[in-house]
């Protein structure tokens, strides 16, 4: 009797393994899923161009107030705040009453923040900037300090329906875009940027401005209303 016991128990415990092993692949690939169908529906029709120093800017040219995001793809912050970014990005810039300016640092790993540079601006080359952002940052997420692999950024490129020959010959080109990440180190130098990501308003062709709440600079994952609110108030006309 105790060994039939100990057997039902046994098998029940098995079972009960299985079924959350189960609902939990499912959880996962819904949501897996859902997020790359959202944003791939987010990114769908935005322009996305360049700045006088080659840094990708989103969104219409006719917008007039533009926020600045300072990130490195080594930054797991910044992966967090993607979410944020998102809705940003289908509130404000996907409707013309914003745009995007993402510059890219590559400090925090000196190997893998300055591939995943190079990827996101090789990226662009493919018309794919705003999807490989995407991909370079969940990325961070799943993998973390492993994320920038020759394999892993081939494996998104072919996500993303790169050409995959010219995405690696242009990640592997270290001298590339090497400009580009000078001038964003220079300008985060002006502006006194320490935290990533960092948030500034440019209104018009303007140096970036700090957002401010109750007489402090605010840093860091900036709540999405507070951004809202700043875009609502900001001059129609720069």
């Amino acid at each position: 009797m105790i060994r039939a016991r100990q057997q039902v128990l046994i098998a029940s415990g098995i079972g009960l393994i299985i079924l959350i092993a189960v609902i939990a692949l499912v959880v996962s690939n819904a949501i897996s899923s859902g997020s790359t169908q959202d944003t791939t529906n987010i990114y769908l029709n935005i322009p996305v161009s360049l700045t006088e120093d080659g840094t990708p800017i989103v969104g219409s040219a006719n917008a007039t107030v533009t926020l600045v995001e300072f990130l490195d793809y080594s930054c797991y912050q910044c992966a967090e705040y993607q979410a944020v970014i998102n809705t940003f990005i289908e509130e404000y810039v996907a409707t013309g009453r914003a745009r995007l300016e993402i510059r890219i640092l590559a400090g925090l790993d000196p190997a893998g923040s300055a591939v995943a540079a190079r990827t996101a601006l090789c990226a662009a080359e493919q018309n794919a900037f705003l999807q490989m952002n995407s991909e370079l940052l969940r990325m961070q997420q799943r993998y973390g300090q492993n994320a920038f692999t020759a394999d892993h950024i081939r494996s998104a490129g072919g996500r993303l329906g790169l050409d995959l020959e010219s995405l690696s010959l242009c990640t592997q080109n270290t001298a590339l875009f090497s400009s580009v990440v000078r001038e964003t180190v220079d300008l985060a130098l002006a502006l006194n940027v320490q935290t990533m990501p960092s948030l500034l308003l440019r209104y018009g062709k303007s140096t970036p401005v700090w957002l401010f709440e109750n007489g402090l600079i605010l840093t860091g994952q900036i709540p999405l209303d507070v951004l809202r609110q700043a875009i609502e108030m900001a001059p129609v006309t720069p």
